[in-house]
């Protein structure tokens, strides 16, 4: 999809690396949109990020518009992405979060998202009931038990066991984060 369809495709090791970098990276901002949707805020701290959302949006449909470019229309994904995690990095560091805002930028992502065909749940996967994030909730509760009482090898064991399954595990300022490898 980095790859207008009427150019040749360069397919190569190094290039399907590089895609799955990429992936990773929209991946990644995609986990972020996650995360701070589950938060409350009102302030107004986001309304440029909004704006640079609807641009992005624009030139996104535009490219889209202009005999189907991908490339061009992924690279605005690239751009929203990267500021939805400069978004996140200032509410993590203190800046009050702005829930309205952030929502138009998180729908914008995600519109960009569905027309590109990113992000589509497997439907061969079992439906989450909510069970994975309760025990992973328990889980990371055990781990911070174990760290609050300097029990360094159970923490480690618990955050490695868990790496081993392929889940991450992520501490933060704000709290512990975690997600599929």
């Amino acid at each position: 999809l980095q790859t207008h369809y009427r150019s040749p495709l360069d397919f190569s090791d190094e290039r399907l690396k590089e895609a799955q970098a990429a992936l990773a990276r929209l991946k990644g901002a995609n986990d972020v949109i996650d995360e701070l949707l589950k938060r409350e805020g009102t302030a107004d701290t986001a309304a440029e990020l909004a704006t640079q959302a609807e641009a992005f949006l624009r030139d996104f449909d535009a490219a889209m518009d202009d005999d189907f470019n991908t490339a061009l229309a992924i690279s605005q994904m690239f751009g929203l992405a990267k500021e939805i995690n400069r978004y996140h990095q200032e509410v993590e560091h203190g800046t009050a979060f702005d829930m309205a805002h952030f929502r138009m930028a998180a729908e914008a992502y995600r519109k960009m998202a569905g027309i590109i065909g990113i992000f589509e749940q497997d439907e061969t996967a079992p439906a989450d009931d909510g069970l994975t994030n309760a025990i992973m909730d328990f889980v990371i509760s055990l781990r911070q038990e174990a760290r609050a009482e300097k029990n360094w090898a159970l923490a480690d064991k618990i955050r490695d066991g868990l790496k081993e399954a392929g889940v991450l595990i992520e501490d933060t300022p704000t709290g512990v984060r975690w997600k599929r490898a």
